[in-house]
C-alpha cells in the first residue's frame, strides 16, 4: 500500500507493508489482522485520538510515529518499537479495558521499568504520564533551547530575524542564524506569482499559517495554509516536510506577501 497523509485512519489490516507518509486529523488510528500481518509506520504522525492494536504488529521506526493520546493493545496483539529513545503517551490499556500505573513499559530488550513481552518488542519504551510539553516546547528543547529569554514563542536566540515559531514552523535551526528557509516570492512565465516555503511536519498539528498579500501595508487579502493541497495552495509531502506553493495574483505595480503563523 502507498499512504502518504490521511486525515482518518481506521481497521487497518495489513501484510507486512509500511506507512512512510504522515497520519494527521482527529479520529484515531485502529491496527486489525492476524498475529502475521504486520504494519510498519516511519512518518510522523501528528492525529489525535486513541491508538487500538486490535490484532497482529504495529511497527513504529520513530518515536514521532505515534501519536500521544491512549495507547490500547489488545490480547494477542503487539507493538514493536524500533528506535532507542521513548515515546510518552497520556495512558496505557492492555488486554483491552486494564489501564496501567504510569511508567515506562517495553520489552525485556529495552530494559524498561514494566518489561512485558507479550504486548511489547524492540527496544524502545513508552512512557504513560500526563503531557505536560507542547509540540512546540518539545521542539525547543530537542534544539537545545534554554533560559527563559530564549524558549518563548517570540524570541530570535541566534539573532537571525526569524522568531522561534517561525523557526519551529519552517523546520530551521533556533540556534544557527540562516535565512536559508525563508519563503521566497517568485516571478514565473507571463508574470504569474508564487510564494513558496517549507512547513515542518512537526508543527502540523499545533500551527496555523496564512498568507497574506497586498498592493500596500494596510490592506491584506488572506489564504489560509490548509493541511492538503486546495484552490490557490499546493502542497507537496515531503519526509519531514511539506513544500507550500501559494498562487499570487499579479494585479499592480508591487505587491507584498507575508506568511503569519500562530499557535
Amino acid at each position: 500500500i502507498r499512504i502518504q497523509k490521511y486525515r482518518y485512519v481506521t481497521d487497518l489490516d495489513t501484510q507486512n507493508n509500511s506507512i512512510s507518509g504522515n497520519i494527521y486529523g482527529t479520529g484515531g488510528l485502529r491496527k486489525i489482522g492476524s498475529s502475521s500481518r504486520a504494519l510498519t509506520l516511519s512518518g510522523i504522525s501528528s492525529y489525535t485520538g486513541t491508538t487500538t492494536i486490535a490484532g497482529g504488529l504495529l511497527a513504529c521506526s520513530r518515536p514521532e510515529s505515534l501519536a500521544q493520546g491512549t495507547l490500547r493493545i489488545n490480547s494477542g496483539a503487539k507493538l514493536e518499537l524500533n528506535f532507542n529513545t521513548t515515546r510518552q503517551v497520556s495512558a496505557l490499556q492492555l488486554n483491552s479495558d486494564t489501564f496501567q500505573q504510569n511508567g515506562i513499559y517495553g520489552s525485556v530488550a529495552s530494559g524498561a521499568t514494566y518489561q512485558n513481552d507479550a504486548y511489547f518488542s524492540g527496544t524502545g519504551t513508552i512512557t504513560v504520564g500526563p503531557l505536560s510539553a507542547t509540540p512546540f516546547a518539545s521542539w525547543a528543547t530537542a534544539q537545545g533551547l534554554s533560559g527563559a529569554s530564549n524558549i518563548t514563542q517570540m524570541a530570535d536566540p541566534d539573532r537571525d530575524g526569524i522568531c522561534n515559531l517561525l523557526e519551529f514552523t519552517l523546520g530551521s535551526s533556533p540556534i544557527a542564524a540562516s535565512v536559508a528557509t525563508v519563503p521566497k516570492l517568485k516571478i514565473g512565465d507571463y508574470g504569474l506569482m508564487t510564494f513558496e516555503y517549507d512547513r515542518s511536519d512537526a508543527s502540523l498539528s499545533s500551527v496555523t499559517g496564512v498568507v497574506e498579500y497586498g498592493n500596500d501595508l494596510i490592506g491584506w487579502t488572506v489564504i489560509p495554509i490548509p493541511l492538503t493541497s486546495s484552490t490557490k495552495v499546493t502542497i507537496t509531502d515531503g519526509p519531514l516536510k511539506d513544500h507550500v506553493v501559494v498562487s499570487i495574483p499579479n494585479n499592480g505595480d508591487h505587491v507584498f506577501v507575508r506568511l503569519r503563523v500562530s499557535q
